[in-house]
């Protein structure tokens, strides 16, 4: 089965190969976009408008009114000599579980905090074609709710270049390199424009610490929860993992300068070094750092691994380092087999001496019936000679 897993992971990884996503982003939360040294087909602008709050900022960051309705424009320039399609879509931003700000999915699973979903409130055409060495302005139309809201409501415009499927690959010998570019525009739309009053807070939901997996190798899920309307930047989160009722640390994962989108949550994973999982009680010790708000968070939650859910991710994880059985396991498994072939074969000879017994006193029964009838045939035949002689 590892085998097989491993041949499908490495005809994969050859087929991933094929393809150089580069990523072109102006995004908020301070996040940089990737520099590229070449040249590529699109690029990507905003319009600012004039309610634009910091108007040194390359993406999005507006101050907003209760129901208030405006059409944001996006600038792409297409560089190439012939038509572009590009597909486009208004995403919320929520925190992938690499503890990253990600405005990638189109239908996320939202964070049960977020009243606002930016998808929900901006529209924009799903196809756009820019004309050959023209700039084509892609509008947004936005609408706020009519109710106050506090804090940041955060996305993107995510565009994607669809593919042509006349193009041809390029590239030397038998892979080929096709370039594939995803650019985002972020957006951020607040009320207020000092929001410095609102604190980031952290919950960790105890019924969602879960075995999992991550290409394959085993990982715990701590799903940790942003649930106001703010940003955490600078988050360094360090998680401890016990068995219940001991004080060795088994597992232990700590990383830095994590990011959080507002009123989201992402699963932190703590690796499980290629060990197996094993049924049993266990207890998380999580504690998180917010540079930006200076606080503090901290749980301490028991948890538990089920046997099969243990069977069920040990059996597809690949790399798995199996735990040896100790040497004193196949002494009692030998004792155990000797013993009972013993026990077998005292049975057996305790069946076959019932038996011979068994034999024994049926014969013993056999001759005592014959006896007697030798007894009475003899008594028969002395009283018929008795008879005749009287005659």
């Amino acid at each position: 089965m590892k085998n097989k897993i491993s041949i499908v992971m490495i005809a994969l990884a050859i087929i991933s190969s094929s393809f150089s996503i580069q990523p072109k982003r102006a995004v908020a939360d301070g996040e940089s976009g990737s520099s590229q040294s070449e040249p590529t087909s699109i690029s990507i602008s905003a319009n600012l408008p004039d309610n634009q709050i910091n108007k040194d900022q390359s993406y999005f960051d507006l101050l907003m009114k209760p129901g208030q309705e405006q059409e944001l424009e996006v600038v792409l320039r297409n560089s190439t000599d012939k038509d572009l399609t590009m597909i486009a879509s208004a995403n919320s931003a929520v925190t992938n579980d690499n503890g990253v700000v990600d405005y990638s999915f189109s239908k996320p699973k939202t964070d049960s905090t977020l009243k606002v979903p930016l998808s929900q409130i901006a529209v924009i055409e799903k196809e756009t074609v820019v004309p050959a060495k023209s700039d084509k302005i892609v509008k947004v139309h936005v609408k706020m709710p009519n109710e106050p809201i506090e804090g940041v409501v955060a996305g993107g415009i995510y565009l994607q270049q669809k593919e042509d499927p006349n193009q041809k690959n390029s590239g030397d010998g038998g892979v080929q390199i096709k370039n594939k570019y995803v650019y985002v525009m972020g957006i951020q739309l607040r009320e207020k424009e000092d929001i410095s009053e609102l604190v980031a807070d952290m919950k960790l939901d105890k019924t969602k610490i879960k075995p999992k997996q991550v290409n394959y190798r085993n990982v715990l899920g701590i799903n940790l929860q942003n649930t106001e309307p703010v940003y955490i930047r600078n988050l360094t989160v360090d998680a401890k993992i016990y068995k219940k009722g001991s004080q060795e640390v088994l597992h232990e994962s700590k990383q830095e300068s994590l990011k959080m989108a507002p009123n989201s949550n992402f699963n932190y994973g703590v690796s499980w070094e290629n060990q197996e999982f094993k049924a049993g009680k266990y207890r998380a010790k999580v504690t998180a750092h917010s540079e930006d708000y200076n606080k503090d968070w901290s749980w301490d939650e028991e948890f538990t691994i089920t046997k099969k859910e243990a069977e069920v991710l040990n059996k597809e994880a690949v790399e798995l380092e199996v735990t040896p059985t100790p040497w004193w396991v196949y002494v009692l498994i030998g004792l155990g087999i000797a013993f009972l072939l013993l026990l077998i074969l005292y049975l057996i000879k305790r069946y076959i001496d019932k038996k011979k017994e068994a034999k024994r006193r049926e014969e013993a029964r056999a001759r005592k019936r014959r006896r007697a009838q030798q007894q009475k045939a003899a008594a028969s035949s002395k009283k018929r000679k008795s008879k005749k002689v009287d005659e």
